[in-house]
């Protein structure tokens, strides 16, 4: 007779599953795990709130690593700024290069980078737009596109259009595109990281606040404004 010296283990329930998963990524528990996912903020003891990549979520962190974060401690509210709707002068547009693709985003492992990962520069006119993407606007001189939570520049939609940067940028509060901008120079000003003039266009100079606070919080140098620096801003 066959005896079996490791007999196979019941298979762990959904609940259970969950809990080992969050524990892997070096959280407490699923619930917490589950807290930062929605907000990017981890509660420690002391009820301090840090926010950290986790071991597996960026690449960049390991479990128990953590940075103190200026959202948890001064949450970042949306506001209104007053902003033209015509680019700056001076400002340095991007040309359009069909078929362009975000360098470096193939290393962004999290899903969250999945609109940087499949973004494609495409040219199509108005019609075609207004066809395929419901909500479409108009800002600094280009027009955008809404789609999975993020604005994306509608090459096309008028030849002469313009932009200062070609690639997604995410969105929250419903928020226009020169909107998101403008908040997130005004809260990277706070902290120091930015000092230019507050006027929704995401500039070299925004870029480069953009992706100094990224490095200095353990997530991906994108340079520009994605679901995860929100999160870690206090702003999604």
């Amino acid at each position: 007779m066959l005896l079996l010296l490791n007999p196979p283990l019941d298979p762990l329930t959904r609940e259970q599953q969950a809990q080992q998963d969050a524990q892997t990524r070096g959280f407490r528990n699923a619930e917490q795990y589950r807290k930062w996912k929605e907000t990017g903020r981890v509660e420690t003891q002391g009820s301090v709130v840090t926010t950290r990549a986790a071991a597996g979520e960026h690449g960049l962190a390991t479990a128990g690593s953590a940075t103190a974060s200026h959202a948890g401690l001064h949450p970042f509210p949306s506001r209104h700024f007053d902003l033209p709707k015509t680019p700056q002068p001076g400002r340095e547009n991007v040309k359009f290069q069909a078929g362009r693709h975000i360098s470096g985003c193939e290393k962004w492992r999290d899903s969250r980078y999945n609109a940087f990962r499949s973004y494609a520069a495409t040219w199509h006119d108005a019609v075609w737009w207004r066809t395929h993407y419901p909500r479409i606007v108009f800002v600094l001189g280009g027009w955008y596109y809404w789609h999975a939570n993020y604005w994306h520049p509608a090459w096309g939609y008028q030849p002469e259009a313009v932009y200062g940067y070609d690639g997604p940028i995410y969105a929250f509060n419903d928020l226009e595109p020169d909107q998101v901008v403008a908040n997130v120079q005004a809260t990277l000003q706070q902290l120091g990281y930015y000092h230019g003039p507050i006027n929704g266009e995401l500039d070299p100079a925004t870029q480069d606040a953009i992706s100094n606070y990224q490095r200095d919080h353990g997530l991906y140098a994108t340079s520009t404004i994605d679901e995860p620096t929100l999160a870690s801003l206090g702003m999604a």
